[in-house]
């Protein structure tokens, strides 16, 4: 199911670099992801190179972070069959793609250092503790 959500976010996002075109998702599914805490608070402590970029859509590997992803198509092809799109073992996302305006405004929630895991609702500008994570 994530891995179904994912490429409907991902491969529009690759046609449309392609094409110079900007890309929506197509789907009316409630788009979130779950990040591991340490890694949402490295996303936000580099959320200004993130900015900086030039393509408002952004692609983050988030298990990189401060590992930026400067060129998403490039990123795909040299990633390739490496690139495990499906929940990680511990139920994370390891891929996000947030425009700049919500990496803004996700940013300026305040979040809870001690929890392991968050969902975030990039649309809704939201961000919960999972309530499935111990």
């Amino acid at each position: 199911m994530r891995m179904l959500r994912l490429c409907r976010i991902v491969l529009p996002l690759v046609f449309a670099a392609a094409a110079s075109q900007p890309a929506f998702a197509q789907d009316d599914e409630e788009i979130f992801y779950k990040v591991l805490g340490e890694h949402l608070i490295c996303l936000f402590e580099h959320k200004d190179a993130y900015l900086e970029l030039p393509d408002d859509m952004l692609a983050i590997d988030i298990q990189s972070c401060p590992d930026i992803v400067t060129d998403l198509k490039a990123f795909l092809e040299n990633t390739g069959p490496d690139l495990n799109l499906d929940e990680a073992s511990d139920g994370h996302d390891s891929l996000i793609m947030l425009s700049k305006e919500e990496l803004q405004c996700l940013a300026e929630k305040q979040i809870d250092a001690t929890t392991d895991i968050f969902v975030l609702y990039p649309i809704e500008c939201k961000i919960e503790p999972d309530s499935e994570s111990p």
